[in-house]
């Protein structure tokens, strides 16, 4: 019998760590999968926020979300079930003209012909470039890789290393001559990211989703009943096969003995025993909070406590009595997907320019959902749910508050998107402002960074979450991060937390 209450316990029931217990299950563990909210989820939930409407809170969809780990967990066996948009980005311009990006691509290129022949012409061999590039970097993805492993990725991969050295603009300028296409494929470039798409090393965000399919365009797969109903499905296949999960169980520290995890004290005072421990949560939380600094060598120390986090996104939510009119719409189905107010890579620099100077975006790039379009069940019959996630809102303000700053970013993003809808702010019921300072709060995400430390190079590969990488990213034996803080990062992929797991039950790096 084993001296352990369980194999392995997970901290922290997102989408990653329900990944490693449903995983680690299936390949018979003892599984214990541990929550300090009473919901499931983490940064992908579904909450009534107002009566009777639903919205997805972090998460918006799951178009990133690898497919093999649908069908190698059962998941639509479990009750997941997604709707996908016939339009991926829809993008309105200044001039009332809108740029849509379809799924058909013959689609795409039309609507590309009214603001360029040439971009039209060239938008099905960059999408095939991409995706040619994406392919390249895949193989890395769905490892942990060494330093060695780096090593010759720049030997074997020049074209991939020259693309991560040089800025979004310039290879979108040598690809295309418009505004708006650019305009959507900058703003998927700097999603996420403290920095404009004139900076180094953009253009890796865009192979990055492209490596998870979609032609580097992603989005548009959404999750019928909500994100929450991923976290639900994930849930029932670790279930399935013997997982426990207690939610309102909140993690006090990390038991260590000879520098080894042993278990997990909780904030009631009870102690569990495992084998290994799986921590879904953030660098910085995992081991200054739950392991602490004094246990940890002061060379990894030093290089927890100067990841880059920058959070900059912000999301607005509102109920709507009705669908707005936006500009160039003539079909509902080009709302399907992503709206976007990025006229220009110009544009997207100048949303940049205020958080340089700790202030939130003026004039903010947006990236807009509905997702009752889909799914009516999310709003009362005849209304609507939107979502808006903005840049930038930087989590260090210079000398003012996120507490007393919440509300006139609202009315910043609501001025905003009156512009290519006129007349939304008529159709406002209810809003809620979700802050980076709230993102840290809710879900421990350090700085409100969303993928848990920021994905740029330095921060990428074998030296995420540090340079180090023994042991799973933790210099603790059989402590292993699991969560987008871990290799390859942020982004609703599933690949953190399926990789450890799938290394884990190979017994690799145990």
């Amino acid at each position: 019998m084993s001296q352990y209450d369980y194999d392995a316990i997970i901290i922290g029931a997102g989408h990653n760590g329900l990944i490693v217990a449903a995983t680690l299950a299936k390949a018979g563990q003892r599984v214990l999968l541990l929550e300090k909210q009473a919901l499931i989820g983490g940064a992908a939930q579904t909450r009534e926020l107002f009566p009777g409407c639903r919205f997805n809170v972090g998460a918006q969809e799951a178009g990133l979300l690898r497919q093999e780990i649908v069908h190698a967990l059962g998941l639509t066996d479990h009750g997941l079930t997604f709707m996908e948009s016939p339009a991926t980005h829809f993008a309105p311009q200044p001039d009332g003209r809108a740029l849509t990006i379809w799924r058909d691509l013959a689609q795409s290129r039309a609507s590309i012909q009214q603001f360029s022949a040439a971009d039209a012409a060239r938008f099905a061999d960059f999408v095939a470039y991409l995706q040619q590039m994406s392919e390249r970097l895949e193989p890395i993805l769905r490892q942990r890789p060494s330093l060695d492993d780096m090593g010759r990725l720049f030997v074997e991969e020049p074209e991939l290393v020259r693309l991560a050295t040089i800025p979004l603009s310039e290879f979108l300028d040598n690809w295309f001559e418009g505004n708006a296409l650019k305009g959507i494929l900058g703003g998927l470039g700097v999603s996420g990211m403290m920095r404009g798409p004139y900076a180094q090393g953009g253009v890796f965000m865009l192979l990055y989703q492209a490596a998870q399919g979609n032609g580097g365009l992603g989005g548009g797969r959404f999750v019928q009943g909500g994100m929450g109903q991923l976290a639900q499905a994930l849930a029932t296949a670790a279930r399935a096969h013997g997982a426990e999960m207690r939610t309102n169980a909140a993690v006090a520290s990390i038991l260590l003995e000879e520098e080894r995890a042993i278990g997990v004290r909780l904030d009631n005072g009870q102690e569990v025993s495992a084998a290994a421990v799986f921590s879904s949560l953030d660098a910085r939380h995992t081991f200054f909070t739950l392991v602490g600094a004094p246990n940890l060598p002061p060379s990894f120390v030093r290089r927890v406590r100067s990841l880059k986090y920058r959070g900059c996104t912000a999301q607005v939510h509102l109920a709507l009595r009705g669908l707005p009119d936006f500009r160039g719409a003539t079909d509902r189905a080009q709302l399907s997907g992503h709206i976007v107010l990025a006229p220009g890579l110009a544009y997207l620099e100048r949303a940049y320019d205020a958080a340089k100077y700790g202030d939130f975006s003026p004039n903010p790039y947006l990236d807009i959902v509905i997702p009752s379009l889909l799914d009516p069940t999310l709003a009362p019959a005849g209304q609507q749910v939107m979502s808006i996630t903005m840049q930038y809102a930087p989590y260090d303000l210079r000398g003012k508050c996120w507490d007393d700053l919440a509300e006139p970013l609202g009315d910043a993003v609501l001025a905003a998107l009156e512009q290519i809808a006129p007349g939304v702010g008529a159709l406002v019921n209810q809003r809620r402002v979700m802050t980076p300072l709230d993102w840290e709060r809710e879900w421990g995400l350090t700085e409100g960074n969303i993928y848990q430390g920021e994905m740029s190079m330095e921060q990428m590969f074998a030296m995420r979450p540090t340079p180090s990488g023994e042991h799973g990213g933790s210099p603790i034996q059989k402590l292993f991060l699991c969560g987008a803080a871990a290799h390859p990062g942020g982004g609703l992929t599933g690949l953190p937390g399926w990789t450890t797991g799938q290394l884990f039950t190979q017994n690799e790096h145990v």
